[in-house]
């Protein structure tokens, strides 16, 4: 009876949002979290599974993960759990199971028995039981690619040159270190080493005639570049 009376004081609860993570790409999340969405407002996002086979999800910054652990169906187990406490203890009247796994129809069919609206999002190979069992089905598309950043774009390397020029013709005895370098070069101009025509800094200075480059921490790695000095000025000095 209390369970019912709960149900009658949230008829307007927002969407319960219940992710098998270990059945469904998180290549899927924008899609998921779009069609949930337009089905109302969310108050509850979680992706079931093992931490390190849904470590992926966490990654759209959106969903609550809940670790299962790694024992058999402990993923199955723990979404149906808490989707029937949010419908019996909190009041949910719309749960939305993402998962194209048959093994939720049972579930699907005990909440609708609680009158709770029943949306599944899935895989087009969702069984047919799964998806009567939901009021709503929701096909995933295919080949839903994963997000991946833009390149960013290259810079003209002569520009790269007189801005290397200026730095460290200003440092100190006209030297600086690679890594110190890497970080001016980054936030003064914006310049990364994926913006570079070679592979690294490394690479790119050895191609430059004004510079020349010091092997510092004695196993062969360039630590230190500096700007070359006219002839006759003694040399460079390397630095132990």
């Amino acid at each position: 009876m209390k369970a019912e009376t709960t149900f009658a004081t949230r008829l307007d609860a927002p969407l319960a949002l219940f992710v098998d993570g270990e059945n469904l790409s998180h290549v899927h999340a924008d899609t998921i979290i779009d069609q949930a969405g337009r089905l109302g407002p969310r108050a509850i996002r979680r992706v079931y599974g093992a931490a390190a086979r849904v470590a992926k999800w966490s990654e759209q910054g959106t969903f609550r993960i809940v670790d299962c652990g790694s024992g058999k169906n402990g993923a199955d187990v723990m979404l149906a759990l808490e989707a029937l406490e949010a419908v019996l203890l909190a009041g949910f009247r719309h749960v939305a199971i993402a998962s194209s796994d048959g093994d939720f129809t049972p579930l699907a069919l005990k909440l609708a028995e609680h009158g709770v609206r029943v949306t599944g999002i899935g895989e087009a190979k969702a069984p047919e039981a799964f998806r009567k069992a939901c009021a709503r089905f929701v096909v995933l598309p295919e080949g839903t690619p994963p997000k991946t950043p833009s390149s960013p774009a290259p810079i003209d390397p002569k520009k790269i040159e007189r801005w290397l020029e200026t730095e460290i013709g200003q440092a100190s005895e006209q030297k600086m270190s690679l890594q110190a370098l890497g970080s001016r070069m980054a936030q003064k101009y914006g310049v990364t080493k994926a913006q570079l025509p070679v592979a690294d800094w490394v690479t790119f200075l050895r191609q430059l005639e004004r510079f020349e480059l010091v092997e510092t921490d004695g196993h062969g790695r360039i630590v230190m570049f500096a700007k070359k000095r006219p002839p006759g000025d003694g040399g460079l000095t390397v630095i132990d």
